[in-house]
């Protein structure tokens, strides 16, 4: 019997005792579900299309449509949910996962993993921590991605400093930011700065987590008040007054972001996303490479990516092509097809060490890209990005750190003030 084939029934078997569904068809042969994802036209094709096709080509029983949602997306699968017309599978964060689990909306794919013997932390390592809680396992991870460094080669060569490894430090890191900041014009004025980082959470997120602190334990607590976060607030602080990090008025100023600054070589460093990679590699002036976040006292990562769900209130025979469908994106071969475009990052471990990921070129240049599975495997999910109140909590987080930064508030003050807000808002979801 062709393997193919042979692999399909089995799955097909599995899945249908599994949802406990029997096969109902459309009238073309074919049982349609429903995906739905956030973003434009341009991430549709750039990270669904091609996988999608494949999927609906080796499973030709099963056709897949798919929504795009722009904007609010959240509250509009919501609503979808309270009209019991949501699609069979969605892309969820940790932050919308455990809110719509809470809800009792999105299927347990305990069984399911269980039965297809998937390790979960061979394959998505701390990734998954965002997606399974004491009662159930409620997505895998599709889209991964974490906080990585960007630096100038460039720069780094002409201030004689080494690059950034895999076990670089906080200390490296403040030690490269005082020698990359100059005056390159002898004008007086700083014109190349050490780094772009001020209050995103992106940015700030895995230092908090590799200096032993968190934001919110796993007891959905406020952990903001502790020496650890502490150090890391003077350490932040001190980078950004010493005049090392590019000032917010300069940003205003500019009406740039700390992205842009780094591509036109305005500053040596930045914390962030992978979605750089691309486009930056597109920049043949821009000489860059990339390392991991620095780290203080523990290796740690800052997930930024999204994962695949099912809606429980699909009928069983399309919960069975659900799973089938998200078996394909979070395995190895719709990885691998992901990992070949740079969409987006993969989430699977497995594709993220492969020669194939990590030896590839980005538009004709040679990167790092062993990093990004480091960072994957380094990953720890703070609390503040497990539920409904994540905005608010982030936000405030956020304003905090600002108010710091801009002199408006000392360390201590910055710190009791988050604290006291970060509780006062949790408890409302309590």
């Amino acid at each position: 019997m062709n393997k193919k084939l042979l692999q399909l029934m089995l799955a097909a078997s599995v899945c249908t005792f599994l949802f406990c569904g029997c096969q109902k068809k459309d009238t073309d042969g074919k049982i349609e579900i429903e995906f739905i994802h956030w973003g434009g036209d341009s991430t549709y094709s750039g990270c669904y299309k091609d996988r999608i096709a494949m999927f609906e080509k080796e499973n030709p029983d099963i056709k897949v449509k798919v929504t795009t949602v722009a904007s609010d997306y959240d509250t509009k699968v919501q609503t979808m949910f309270v009209g019991k017309n949501a699609p069979d599978v969605l892309q969820v964060q940790p932050s919308s996962c455990t809110t719509f689990a809470e809800k009792g909306v999105l299927e347990d794919l305990s069984g399911p993993v269980k039965e297809s013997d998937l390790d979960l932390e061979e394959t998505f390592g701390g990734g998954m921590d965002g997606y399974e809680t004491d009662e159930g396992i409620y997505a895998l991870p599709d889209r991964g991605g974490t906080t990585i460094t960007y630096y100038n080669k460039d720069m780094f060569d002409e201030a004689g400093i080494s690059y950034p490894d895999k076990d670089w430090t906080m200390d490296d890191y403040m030690k490269a930011c005082e020698r990359l900041t100059k005056d390159t014009d002898g004008d007086g004025e700083t014109d190349q700065w050490g780094a772009a980082s001020t209050d995103y959470l992106g940015t700030c997120g895995p230092l908090i987590l590799s200096y032993g602190a968190n934001i919110v334990n796993e007891d959905y607590e406020i952990g903001v008040d502790s020496t650890q976060m502490k150090e890391f607030m003077e350490d932040y602080n001190k980078c950004y007054q010493n005049g090392w990090i590019i000032p917010y008025e300069e940003l205003e100023k500019s009406g740039s972001n700390g992205d842009n600054f780094f591509a036109q070589q305005r500053c040596a460093m930045i914390l962030t996303g992978f979605w750089n990679v691309e486009s930056y590699t597109k920049m043949d002036e821009l000489n860059f490479d990339i390392a991991p976040t620095p780290t203080q006292e523990t290796p740690a990562a800052w997930a930024m990516g999204s994962a695949l769900s099912i809606n429980k209130q699909s009928s069983p025979e399309k919960k069975e092509a659900a799973w089938r469908f998200i078996q394909f994106m979070t395995g190895e071969e719709g990885q691998n097809m992901l990992a070949q475009t740079l969409a987006d990052c993969p989430a699977n471990l497995k594709v993220l060490g492969s020669d194939t990921f990590v030896n590839q070129e980005v538009n004709g240049k040679k990167l790092s890209l062993d990093v990004i599975g480091l960072e994957q495997s380094r990953v720890k999910v703070d609390g503040i990005s497990k539920g409904a109140y994540s905005s608010e909590l982030t936000g405030e987080l956020q304003s905090r750190i600002k108010e710091m930064l801009l002199g408006r508030e000392t360390v201590d003050e910055a710190l009791r003030n988050m604290d006291g807000k970060l509780k006062k808002l949790i408890k409302y979801y309590k």
